[in-house]
């Protein structure tokens, strides 16, 4: 199982990242958007209206939890990369690993319905948010408080907690969402911080 005995139970404010590369990134990615979608079983349910480019997964239901790397991380690592270590600095780790990376994309007028994510009899990886492109009135519902997070700000969200999303802007909401494990307390595969 996977350990974080920090994890935020509300919303974290991590500090400001540079979201260009990501911009710059998206136009070349645009024939990815769910050519992976079967990897997620909750494309079938919560996710059902949201779009995705994953560029790392991992199966949870395994045991240990299988961590395997999608053909578009090894293509694009090393502009993602700095931007990921960049956002998780707060949380001051000697060793870490990101085992979920992706894109996620919401067209105005969609909803993600209120779930939690994952097991909930344990801890869970910080799950980090950082908006690429947003509006206004995209509201992120967390045990029942809104927030609205701005463009380049990354920000931990529990999504241990019942959470939802509702995009009733006109313009889409497209996100850089990755998990973080501590490397300290978590059996995995790899240092991302070297």
């Amino acid at each position: 199982m996977e350990k974080n005995s920090n994890k935020t139970n509300s919303v974290r404010v991590l500090g400001e990242v540079d979201v260009l590369p990501l911009l710059q990134l998206l136009p070349e990615l645009m024939q990815q958007w769910d050519t992976d979608a079967a990897i997620n079983p909750n494309k079938k349910y919560s996710l059902a209206q949201v779009n995705h480019i994953n560029f790392r997964w991992s199966n949870k239901k395994s045991d240990p939890v299988e961590y395997f790397d999608l053909p578009l991380w090894e293509k694009y690592r090393s502009i993602l990369l700095p931007i990921m270590k960049q956002a998780v600095k707060p949380f001051g780790y000697k060793s870490g690993y990101f085992p979920r990376v992706m894109f996620a994309k919401m067209q105005p007028g969609t909803i993600i319905p209120e779930h939690i994510d994952g097991n909930t009899r344990g801890w869970i990886p910080h799950k980090i948010h950082v908006p690429i492109i947003t509006n206004p009135d995209v509201a992120f519902t967390i045990r029942g408080v809104s927030y609205n997070f701005t463009k380049g700000t990354a920000v931990e969200v529990d999504n241990s907690g019942l959470h939802g999303v509702k995009n009733t802007g006109i313009t889409a909401r497209i996100h850089f969402i990755f998990e973080y494990l501590d490397g300290a307390i978590n059996k995995i595969p790899q240092n991302d911080l070297a």
